[in-house]
């Protein structure tokens, strides 16, 4: 049992103040942090190389977007893989906890709070059973290793996270463009977008470089990850933008028109097989590269 992570496991770091508190009475969020506190402790400083500590990066991720959404996720779906936390590394798993939006928004406030609170600053905004739910919502089929992939590591580094340019040309959604390169390419792509060094090609550096050559628009669509995944067509189409925008601006050809979703649609329709790498070697030809 001690190779498993218990609530929240991983989730944080930094001293943070109490958050303001949500209106109306709601559930005991320090009654429902006693089932945290068997494994992470009831000061939340967890057990060295087996629960990891609460509190280092709270107040990082309490005040960001993708802090809070990476919160909720590692209540409500859990947590599995592994993870550095103040330079020592945790592997294990957490199972996806059973609590209304309202408990789950509680036992949170609890942690920013209390756990890792501190009056040397403002307090951040609480968590709400709203906002829970509509987290939740974002991920309907989500499992413990999807909110592995959505923890900010930048925000984990002490850095904010990095999803591109303000102004992305056919990117609607900066945020939504990166929640879905973490969800659906960063396994194989990396955070940096650099590759695996085998099956996966760096995309930093290189991935634009399609857009200059004739029949590398259309190959961008039709490789198999892009193809065929679960995304629609609107948020494929605004994902290969953000991705050229976000790893190769330099290379984007003159007079770019970004991606639209119906381009996209008829594309992804035929799919590239086994023959992506030859397509893919010709372009590069064409390309010069």
């Amino acid at each position: 049992m001690r190779r498993f992570l218990a609530v929240l496991a991983v989730v944080l770091a930094g001293p943070a103040p109490a958050p303001a508190a949500p209106d109306g009475p709601g559930p005991d969020g320090a009654a429902l942090f006693a089932r945290c506190a068997a494994c992470h402790l009831p000061d939340g400083a967890g057990v060295p190389g087996t629960y990891p500590p609460l509190k280092d990066q709270v107040a990082r991720y309490v005040r960001a977007p993708e802090g809070r959404e990476y919160m909720v996720t590692v209540v409500t779906h859990g947590l599995t893989g592994r993870l550095e936390v103040a330079g020592m590394a945790y592997q294990g798993f957490m199972p996806a906890q059973t609590l209304t939006d309202a408990e789950a928004a509680a036992v949170l406030n609890h942690v920013a709070g209390v756990i890792a609170g501190s009056p040397a600053s403002p307090p951040p905004s609480a968590f709400t059973a709203d906002e829970v739910a509509a987290i939740r919502a974002r991920h309907p089929t989500a499992a413990a290793r999807d909110s592995r992939a959505l923890r900010p590591e930048a925000l984990a580094a002490g850095h904010r996270a990095d999803y591109g340019a303000p102004a992305m040309p056919g990117v609607a959604d900066p945020r939504r463009a990166w929640r879905n390169y973490v969800l659906n390419c960063q396994g194989c792509h990396r955070p940096d977008g650099a590759g695996d060094g085998a099956s996966a090609p760096a995309l930093a550096g290189h991935v634009a470089v399609f857009t200059g050559v004739a029949g590398g628009r259309e190959y961008l669509s039709r490789v198999p990850g892009v193809a065929t995944s679960p995304l629609s067509d609107t948020d494929t189409a605004e994902l290969l933008n953000w991705t050229l925008w976000r790893f190769d601006a330099g290379h984007v050809a003159a007079g770019f028109a970004p991606y639209a979703a119906a381009e996209v649609r008829a594309w992804r329709r035929a799919p590239l097989r086994t023959e992506a790498p030859v397509v893919r070697a010709k372009l590069l030809a064409r390309a010069g590269r």
